[in-house]
């Protein structure tokens, strides 16, 4: 809830447990990764409005998939899992003009409570594709991104201003690594997916070790463009983004080799380090709403302070008593009915003091006041 972006990813072997790390099992207690954050935001933000009364918070939720090179949207309106993959409609990665990701075709849901969260969590679950390998009945051959996208309006204390705060949080569950030259079972379908995962998967540490070598002065390009995996966790990576990691291994010796790997890149993705700001900006929006209402009834006030300053001349008092040239009507309708606004009425404070000054003059002139 501080503002900061955020993405946990797990990496690893087929069959190492990502999934199960991200997901969970069938029990409450055997929840993993996601419904622990879905949970744990909804508490966080029930936390933020008891402490701030007036805050408001909106949480939308997507699913991406990449499979095969192409990304999907598991929660698309036509996405369904007895269609296939390749005619669902595609999600396209582009940049916007401050070099950000953005994902276009991707649809974004509006979440109130946990339960729905968790709902559109397990209906992208469903049109998942998974397969059966020799390491797993029903390993995962896409990567996923389960994003909860956060907006906060706090409302301004007294002269301070709305802030509006974004932030998003990337869940990832890559799909497993596995050497496709091992195995001599393997059918053309599964073939073709290892392929493209291994592919993506060799881009991703390429891209990790790039960021390493920059970091140390050593190379200035990093290749984010050469998978359609690395384009999309591009700011998470090297980003405004806190990024945590989670290698699984497998415990089997055959599988040695491999976490061994999983480990190496582990050790050099925590070598990483982010450069991290919070995402507060002003809400020019809400806060002009917010000072027109109040400028509305300051306008009626000064309406009515009009009807009882009507024919009084002078009412300021300059410094050695003597009266002030500038008459408080003519300020008063300078404020009401020119543009732009004087300067010394420049605030909602201003006009305040300008209405407690006609008050007071009014009180030591009662001879002025209208009858």
């Amino acid at each position: 809830m501080s503002g900061h972006n955020g993405c946990i990813f797990c990496y690893g072997q087929t069959g190492s447990g990502k999934t199960y790390t991200m997901s969970g099992g069938e029990g409450y207690a055997e929840r993993g990764i996601i419904p622990r954050c879905i949970e744990e935001l909804f508490a966080a933000v029930k936390r933020y409005h008891s402490s701030i009364p007036g805050a408001v918070t909106n949480i939308s939720v997507s699913y991406l998939e990449v499979y095969n090179e192409n990304a999907y949207d598991l929660l698309g309106e036509s996405v369904s899992p007895r269609t296939p993959i390749e005619n669902w409609p595609k999600v396209s990665i582009l940049e916007d003009e401050n070099g950000e990701v953005v994902l276009r075709n991707l649809s974004l849901h509006t979440t109130d409570s946990e339960e729905e969260a968790l709902d559109m969590f397990m209906l992208g679950n469903v049109n998942r594709m998974v397969s059966s390998t020799a390491a797993n009945m029903a390993s995962s051959r896409s990567h996923t991104i389960f994003t909860l996208e956060v907006e906060q309006r706090a409302p301004g204390k007294e002269t301070g201003t709305d802030l509006l705060r974004r932030w998003k949080l990337h869940l990832v569950d890559l799909a497993g690594s596995e050497r496709v030259w091992k195995k001599n079972n393997l059918n053309s379908q599964v073939l073709q997916e290892a392929k493209y995962i291994n592919r993506s998967l060799h881009f991703l540490e390429q891209v990790i070790n790039s960021l390493q070598l920059k970091a140390n002065g050593q190379r200035f390009h990093v290749p984010y463009r050469n998978s359609l995996l690395t384009s999309v966790l591009r700011d998470s990576l090297a980003g405004n983004c806190m990024t945590v990691m989670v290698a699984n291994i497998a415990v089997n010796l055959e599988a040695f080799d491999e976490s061994v790997a999983t480990c190496r890149f582990a050790q050099r993705c925590s070598r990483l380090i982010n450069s991290v700001r919070c995402t507060d900006r002003v809400d020019w929006e809400t806060m002009c709403k917010r000072l027109t209402r109040a400028n509305r009834a300051l306008m009626e006030r000064i309406a009515l302070l009009e009807g009882e300053v009507a024919g009084h001349e002078e009412v300021k008092t300059s410094k050695s008593g003597e009266p002030s040239s500038v008459p408080m009507t003519t300020t008063v309708d300078r404020f009401v009915f020119t543009e732009p606004v004087p300067a010394e009425v420049s605030d909602t404070w201003s006009v305040r003091e300008v209405l407690q000054n006609t008050e007071a003059n009014l009180a030591k002139h009662p001879k002025d006041r209208r009858k």
